[in-house]
């Protein structure tokens, strides 16, 4: 049995050899010819059209679930850029912001957890900047 990329223009390449039908090229959409001779040529098309139907219907099915998780990933996305618009802070007065570190830990008496680290987790209601009094 041979092929032939009709939409490429390709060469006949033979049926049996991967290596071969792999420089066809062929690409979803693209018209493929086959072509066999012999008793058996007919049965060997038919086993061909089947095999070639179904590896369709694979990459169909491989596509449609990437497209879902795209679509997920997508809502996630537009969910994150929601909350960010959404993202007002106010100052109650002028002044610079700094990170809030606690009495406690400025003392060296408390953890060096406070310190709210790049990328890290925080808590509703947790303390993350402050604007400190410049004038004392």
């Amino acid at each position: 049995m041979l092929l032939r990329n009709i939409t490429t223009g390709s060469g006949q390449v033979p049926a049996s050899s991967l290596s071969k039908l792999a420089t066809l090229g062929a690409l979803h959409g693209h018209q493929v010819e086959v072509s066999a001779s012999g008793s058996q040529a007919r049965k060997a098309l038919e086993r061909e059209k089947d095999q070639a139907q179904a590896r369709l219907i694979q990459a169909e099915s491989e596509r449609q679930a990437k497209k879902s998780v795209f679509e997920q990933e997508e809502d996630k996305y537009d969910d994150i850029e929601e909350q960010i618009r959404r993202c007002v802070i106010t100052a109650p007065q002028d002044g610079m912001v700094v990170y809030y570190v606690s009495e406690q830990s400025r003392s060296g008496m408390g953890s060096q957890q406070s310190i709210i680290a790049q990328g890290e987790a925080v808590k509703e209601g947790q303390k993350l900047m402050r604007i400190p009094d410049l004038r004392r």
